[in-house]
């Protein structure tokens, strides 16, 4: 696993939990996101493309409808906002 520096990655907590569950994990270097630019932009596009504009009962529900988006859209072309109908 890989992730910035940001301190919920910093906790002892966080360490044990990676070590007794056998999570190989790395930190990118301060100010070089661009090493993690694929999650980064994952991210991105389900908090703009759906997560930030909807509202959902439940986590599964919002796992779900992100991955759908996430799916469904096509990455290359554009970024567009996926207003879910109830």
């Amino acid at each position: 696993m890989r992730s910035d520096n940001g301190p919920q990655f910093k906790s002892e907590v966080f360490e044990t939990s990676c070590e007794s569950l056998e999570v190989e994990y790395e930190r990118i270097p301060y100010k070089t996101p661009n090493m993690n630019a694929y999650k980064e932009s994952y991210h991105r596009i389900l908090g703009d493309g759906c997560l930030g504009i909807n509202e959902f009962e439940s986590f599964a529900e919002a796992r779900c409808q992100g991955q759908t988006v996430y799916k469904d859209e096509n990455l290359r072309d554009s970024i567009k906002t996926h207003k879910i109908s109830r």
